[in-house]
């Protein structure tokens, strides 16, 4: 029996994106532009909202695609846990500009 050595796996978009891989970019959007896509409908409901929200994540991504380790998890899970967050920070964020400061607040009475 021959054993051949086992070729080494081919580097995932992220990876490619963080080597400088100008064509990962658009394999990146392509590839996950649907799930961030409802995952922004579905945390802001609104269609502009969410074409804002889609557009921050994957500048977001690929700022942060340095730090995925496919020793951890999956690609998909990695990017949906960036989306995950950056769409708790926009909901809090707009939330908070929603606020009334305690001092604003009218007197009782």
């Amino acid at each position: 029996m021959v054993v051949t050595p086992a070729e080494p796996p081919l580097p995932t978009i992220l990876e490619r994106i963080s080597a400088g891989d100008k064509d990962a970019v658009a394999a990146c959007l392509d590839e996950y532009g649907g799930l961030v896509w409802r995952l922004a409908m579905r945390y802001l409901g609104s269609k502009a909202d969410a074409e804002d929200a889609t557009q921050e994540i994957f500048i977001s991504l690929w700022t942060s695609a340095h730090r995925y380790d496919p020793a951890k998890g999956s690609e998909p899970a990695f990017v949906a846990t960036v989306a995950h967050r950056r769409l708790i920070d926009m909901k809090r964020s707009a939330w908070a500009r929603r606020t009334v400061p305690i001092d604003r607040l009218p007197e009782p009475g």
